[in-house]
């Protein structure tokens, strides 16, 4: 659970950076029925190259605003004269930089301050707001870095495991110390300070995993969830909220590691701690079933100590291998060395949980 609340947290961030950045596509909310634009020049996505992705017209939050369908959308380059009368009168000081037409045929306009206006399909104002509002969020956690800045460690290993593939996003993950760098191949890597490899894994595999959980501004929570939290976790403070829509439960990530997970209704359900034991979210692995990279990995870097046990997480794509020298050494799924640890740094950190609690 530690883990999925952490890829979370990362591809959110990642998705407010690419947002902030102008790196990825946008979608508006849909609100009132479609009807055709007449005498409106549009020029069809399709025709537009990169235009869609590289607008500046995008948001952060997908719950507040429909993120899908931008490739349909339309530029447009003849703005309606009541559309072009309302900014005069409203935001004198102001250009249109970018507008567009739905799919269902509101007008989107991006002004020069970064204001957002949308109007409906008969041209009438109906909301505004700010791309600013959406990066104070996150902008303080996330410092993009240049890819040529970036430590040789990483560079490295770029090289040697993706090789002719451009760095999209590159940056500082402020919060938990570590480098995120995001392919435009869609894979995301961790790192540590020193370029350690800490994962990898794919864009895709986070709409996949995690679209089911919507962050939860803390505030919105019932009262019986505030109180139950209140009572049992005193001066505890909230990390994180998410709701499970699937499963249609509210998860409480405190600063403890304590998750705690409620009904809909605010009913308590249990709570759970990730011990960050692999061996209870693994499958235990035949050692002749490995791949020939991993056998090649160990033959060459710990050549005549034992392969004790080889375990993979199907989740999170991930081999586990423990030697009889204690060490316990991380594979991707296609054999790349992840890392490296001792069974006793794992018991010494649980045993430092057991004495904070």
């Amino acid at each position: 659970m530690i883990l999925k609340y952490s890829k979370l947290e990362t591809m959110k961030m990642i998705k407010n950076v690419k947002t902030y950045l102008g790196m990825t596509a946008l979608a508006l909310l849909t609100i009132m029925t479609s009807c055709d634009n007449q005498n409106t020049d549009t020029v069809p996505i399709e025709e537009q190259g990169t235009a869609a992705s590289k607008s500046r017209l995008r948001f952060v939050n997908s719950k507040d605003y429909d993120t899908s369908g931008m490739d349909s959308w339309q530029e447009v380059t003849d703005v309606p004269g009541a559309i072009q009368q309302y900014v005069t009168d409203n935001h004198a000081n102001e250009t249109i930089e970018e507008a567009w037409i739905t799919n269902t045929g509101e007008y989107i306009i991006l002004l020069s301050d970064d204001t957002v206006l949308v109007f409906n399909a008969s041209e009438q104002f109906i909301i505004s707001f700010n791309l600013e509002a959406y990066a104070d969020e996150f902008e303080d956690d996330f410092e993009e870095v240049d890819s040529a800045a970036l430590p040789q460690a990483i560079l490295d290993y770029l090289v040697a495991n993706h090789a002719g593939v451009e760095i999209d996003i590159a940056g500082i993950n402020a919060e938990d110390g570590e480098y995120v760098v995001l392919l435009e191949s869609g894979v995301v890597l961790i790192f540590d300070m020193d370029g350690n490899l800490l994962d990898e894994f794919t864009e895709d595999d986070y709409d996949d995993d995690y679209d089911e959980y919507e962050e939860v501004d803390t505030t919105s929570l019932s009262q019986a969830i505030k109180d139950y939290l209140a009572t049992n976790y005193t001066g505890i403070a909230i990390d994180f909220a998410a709701f499970d829509t699937e499963e249609e439960e509210y998860l409480i990530f405190l600063e403890n590691g304590v998750i705690v997970i409620f009904d809909k209704d605010g009913n308590f359900i249990e709570e759970e701690q990730d011990d960050e034991d692999y061996e209870d979210d693994c499958e235990e692995v035949d050692i002749a079933d490995l791949p020939t990279t991993i056998t090649d990995y160990i033959s060459a870097n710990y050549s005549g100590i034992e392969i004790e046990e080889a375990w993979y997480d199907a989740e999170e794509k991930i081999y586990y291998i423990e030697l009889a020298n204690e060490v316990v050494l991380v594979f991707n799924e296609d054999g790349s060395f992840v890392e490296e640890y001792t069974e006793d740094d794992d018991d010494d950190e649980d045993d430092d949980d057991d004495d904070d609690d």
